[in-house]
C-alpha cells in the first residue's frame, strides 16, 4: 500500500512538472524575435522596433519594418492600427515626406515605405533631422533616422502645377504645386519600371497621386485631380502611357534594360487639366519631363 501511495504521488508530481514545463513552452514560442540590428523604443502599452531594411535610409525609396509586441515583448491578441509620420526638422523650419504606410504581414511585423525628400547631411553640411513617428493605435514611438545621400536616381524629380493648379508657398505666397516622381522598382530582365508619384497640399502634407482626389479641398488652392497619367520615353520622342497601379505606382513595360548598363529613361505627368512642368509654366516640349539615370 504504502508503495501505491508514492507511485501516486510520483506520477501527480510529474504530472504537475509537464504541465508547467508545457505552459512555459507555450508562452515562450509567443515571444516575438526582434533582430539585432533594430532600434526600439517603449510606448505606454508597447514596444515598438523599428528593423531597418537590406539598403540604408537614402533620398527616395527607403523600405523597413515595424515590430509591435506588448510591453513583455509577446505578439499581441489582436492586430492594431499602425500609421507612419516622418518629419524633418531644419533650421528656420520643418516637413514631411511622402510614403505608402504599413502593411500587416503577420500578428506583430509590418512593412512600410517612406520616400526621403532629401538627405540628413548633403556633402558635409547638416540639413536637418529626420524623425519617423509611430503610431500605434494612439500611442506613438519616434525614431531618428540618418537618411543618406540618393543613389542610382534614387532621388526626387519634380514637376509643377500651372496657374490653375497651386499650393501655398515657403514664403507664404503662392507657387506651383509640386509633384514629386521617385524611382521605385526596376526589372531589366523583364523590361519593367514602376515610378511612385506624390504631390504636396503643405509642408507637412505629401498626398499619394491617386485619381479622384481632391488636393487641399475647401481652400483657395483646392485642386481635383482627374485622370494622372504618366507617360515614359526612352528618346523624349515616342511616348508612352504607363499602367496606373492605383496607389500612386505607375509601371512601364517593355523596356530595353540591360542589367549593369546606365540608361536615362522620361517621364511626363499629365492630367485632365494640364501638363505638368519643371517651372510650371505652358509645356513647350522642353520644361514638360524629368529624367532618371539609373544603372538596372
Amino acid at each position: 500500500m504504502k508503495n501505491k501511495k508514492l507511485i501516486s504521488l510520483f506520477a501527480l508530481a510529474t504530472s504537475a512538472l509537464i504541465f508547467v514545463s508545457c505552459k512555459s513552452d507555450s508562452s515562450s514560442d509567443s515571444t516575438v524575435t526582434i533582430p539585432t540590428n533594430s532600434v526600439t523604443e517603449a510606448t505606454t502599452s508597447y514596444k515598438v522596433s523599428y528593423v531597418p531594411g537590406t539598403m540604408d535610409a537614402m533620398e527616395g525609396k527607403t523600405k523597413f519594418q515595424i515590430i509591435v509586441t506588448d510591453l513583455d515583448g509577446v505578439a499581441l491578441a489582436t492586430t492594431p492600427t499602425v500609421t507612419l509620420a516622418p518629419m524633418m526638422t531644419m533650421e528656420s523650419y520643418s516637413h514631411a515626406a511622402p510614403h505608402q504606410g504599413c502593411t500587416n504581414v503577420d500578428a506583430s511585423t509590418w512593412d512600410c515605405v517612406v520616400y526621403y525628400l532629401m538627405p540628413s547631411e548633403m556633402n558635409g553640411t547638416v540639413m536637418g533631422t529626420w524623425d519617423l513617428g509611430v503610431t500605434v493605435e494612439a500611442e506613438t514611438a519616434s525614431f531618428t533616422i540618418d537618411v543618406g545621400m540618393a543613389m542610382n536616381g534614387s532621388g526626387k524629380y519634380v514637376l509643377k502645377g500651372g496657374s490653375g493648379d497651386q499650393s501655398m508657398s515657403m514664403a507664404g505666397g503662392s507657387e506651383g504645386r509640386s509633384y514629386f516622381i521617385f524611382k521605385s522598382a526596376v526589372d531589366s530582365a523583364n523590361g519593367t519600371m514602376d515610378v511612385f508619384v506624390a504631390t504636396k497640399e503643405s509642408m507637412t502634407s505629401f498626398p499619394t497621386l491617386v485619381d479622384g482626389i481632391t488636393l487641399n479641398a475647401g481652400t483657395m488652392y483646392e485642386y481635383a485631380v482627374s485622370n494622372p497619367t504618366v507617360k515614359v520615353s526612352t528618346d523624349m520622342t515616342t511616348w508612352t502611357a504607363m499602367t496606373d497601379g492605383g496607389d500612386g505606382t505607375f509601371q512601364a513595360t517593355g523596356l530595353s534594360l540591360t542589367a549593369d548598363s546606365e540608361t536615362t529613361i522620361y517621364f511626363q505627368l499629365s492630367d485632365d487639366n494640364e501638363t505638368k512642368t519643371t517651372d510650371g509654366t505652358t509645356a513647350d516640349g522642353t520644361n514638360d519631363f524629368v529624367s532618371i539615370t539609373f544603372t538596372p
